[in-house]
């Protein structure tokens, strides 16, 4: 016996379609990262202090001599391009490697 009835039951759903001439290539940055805090600090915790370095990874979009612009998500739906998670990064505080 079904838990449902037959005309309940959800159709298998499909992916959409991807470009196949997809420009952008996979990219990690490395980056530092601003670290602050609110709290009281000694002279000792002052002088331990670092800026943190973080890595992010996703599609790189582009790049110039100030900045490098990436996407972590995006979506392609009649031809078109939207792109989310995306971040800029000043490129004199960062590395870019090709993964």
């Amino acid at each position: 016996m079904r838990c449902c009835p037959k005309k309940a039951m959800k159709k298998k759903s499909t992916l959409p379609k991807t470009d196949p001439n997809f420009p952008w290539k996979k990219v990690r940055v490395i980056w530092q990262d601003i670290t602050g805090y609110s709290s009281h600090h000694t002279v000792k915790e002052m002088n331990e202090l670092r800026a943190h370095t973080m890595i992010t990874e996703g599609w790189l979009y582009s790049q110039d001599e100030h900045s490098i612009k990436t996407f972590g998500g995006y979506s392609y739906e009649d031809g078109e391009y939207c792109f989310s998670d995306v971040n800029v990064f000043p490129k004199n505080y960062c590395k870019i490697k090709r993964i």
